[in-house]
């Protein structure tokens, strides 16, 4: 008997230190919106290293070298969801940000984006499609 009135005292002085434990929360995605990129201009840059997904290239139609800095460095530590407007699309690592300077128009300002797998990146490319024309 004295045994449970023990434990049900120690729960019951641990219950507030429990309780006032927050919950860890994910960060906030940063959202990518289909609209704003360059469909005719990704690249597929292959899995770099074993046991990581595939990675693709991806340019904005209207974004500044200072823009894509910001969001690169965003992404560094938050996950990355790819959407077409309100509809989630895939969700994506933020790997770094590129340059390219051989497509027409000058400059374009993009990400790396790595997916977790190749069906991931599949599903990426395929919401791109029907925005060529």
């Amino acid at each position: 008997m004295k045994a449970w009135l023990n434990l049900f005292l120690l729960l019951l002085w641990a219950s507030p230190a429990l309780a006032a434990t927050p919950p860890k929360l994910s960060p906030e995605p940063l959202i990518i919106q289909l609209a704003d990129l360059s469909p005719e201009y990704h690249r597929f840059r292959g899995t770099p290293r074993e046991g990581t997904g595939p990675e693709i290239m991806i340019f904005f139609v209207n974004k500044t070298q200072r823009e894509i800095s910001a969001l690169a460095r965003a992404g560094q530590s938050r996950p990355v969801h790819v959407m077409d407007k309100e509809k989630f699309i895939v969700k994506a690592r933020s790997m770094g940000e590129v340059v390219s300077t051989s497509i027409p128009g000058g400059k374009r300002y993009g990400l790396i984006l790595q997916f977790a797998s190749v069906q991931d990146a599949d599903t990426f490319v395929n919401a791109l499609r029907p925005s060529l024309k």
